[in-house]
């Protein structure tokens, strides 16, 4: 059940837990990378530009 485990992946916020979950499974790990180890949402309000600022001249953080 990809799904599931997609949903599972999602809700946790760690990069550090999410890389251990990673190395539990091949199937984790199939999941995980790079999908959810390389990008992750970033919820915010638009009008919050101080934000938007620093992702623009950092976008190693982004």
């Amino acid at each position: 059940p990809f799904d599931i485990l997609d949903r599972i992946a999602f809700a946790i916020e760690s990069l550090e837990d999410l890389l251990a979950l990673a190395l539990t499974s091949r199937q984790f790990h199939t999941i995980l990378s790079p999908k959810h180890l390389q990008y992750r949402i970033l919820r915010c309000r638009l009008n919050r530009t101080e934000i938007w600022n620093v992702l623009t001249k950092r976008p190693g953080i982004a």
